[in-house]
């Protein structure tokens, strides 16, 4: 579990090496989970995920930016 620091709250995710991610690739990939509904949502920033929770836990890459990360947080939220 990785953390960062966001409007003065600290929010936690689980790192995941692999994103970002074509959105036609991921939803093949992660067909499974998406109709068992176990990804609740999927965080898109044009055609592509940067980040999905699965079971209430945030998933993005480690390796992005914080502007970026605090946009997949933002999303997250909506």
């Amino acid at each position: 579990m990785n953390y960062i620091e966001f409007n003065d709250a600290m929010y936690a995710y689980n790192p995941i090496g692999y994103l970002p991610m074509n959105e036609s690739e991921f939803k093949r990939s992660f067909r499974v989970a998406i109709e068992n509904k176990g990804i609740s949502k999927i965080i898109t920033i044009g055609q592509i995920v940067y980040g999905f929770i699965l079971g209430g836990v945030l998933y993005m890459s480690p390796d992005e930016v914080d502007e970026v990360k605090f946009n997949i947080i933002s999303l997250s939220k909506k």
